[in-house]
């Protein structure tokens, strides 16, 4: 498109920042923005636009995973259970398949942080989380689901599978206590 000439259309302050777009009049009469002004550098519409979308979608997936994953741990949390579980549970119809959900509760954990503290109760938070995921196959799932408790989501396993499961985990356990 060819421009007769440009000028500024419009500035506003934006937090203390000083914004304008700079529109053009094409040689048809109509007139376009062309490019946006910040804090005096001029930068072409679309890329400005570009960067703008990009950041959305960042921001948009950091909020994706601050809903679906527990802060501490990193785990997916109940809500990813909640969401998933079902999807699990018709996969699991379809192909004609086992699946399991173990729960786990760590026994007087409220004891630990009255007497070490939080910050001691974190770490065994995050302690216990990191061998769960170590101690499972790569396509289970170790979820956060509040507190002490952890859940343990099993596709495509047999009940023998789950059993052989539970007694090498307490055998772990033992090893640790």
């Amino acid at each position: 498109m060819s421009y007769k000439g440009r000028f500024i259309g419009l500035l506003i302050m934006v937090m203390s920042t000083l914004v304008g777009i700079s529109y053009a009049l094409t040689t048809v009469g109509e007139i376009e923005p062309t490019s946006i002004i910040v804090m005096g550098l001029e930068l072409p519409l679309g890329w400005y636009i570009g960067k703008q979308f990009d950041k959305v979608k960042f921001l948009n997936k950091q909020l994706q995973h601050m809903a679906y994953h527990d802060s501490l741990t990193g785990l997916p949390n109940r809500y990813w259970l909640t969401n998933h579980f079902p999807n699990a549970l018709e996969r699991s119809k379809l192909h004609h398949r086992e699946l399991a959900i173990i729960y786990i509760d760590i026994d007087r954990f409220k004891f630990i942080n009255d007497i070490w503290g939080h910050k001691a109760g974190d770490e065994i938070l995050k302690q216990v989380s990191k061998r769960l995921v170590n101690h499972v196959r790569s396509r289970d799932v170790v979820v956060r689901h509040g507190g002490d408790e952890f859940m343990i989501l099993l596709e495509d396993i047999k009940q023998s599978g789950v059993k052989k499961w539970l007694n090498e985990f307490f055998k772990l356990l033992q090893f640790l206590s």
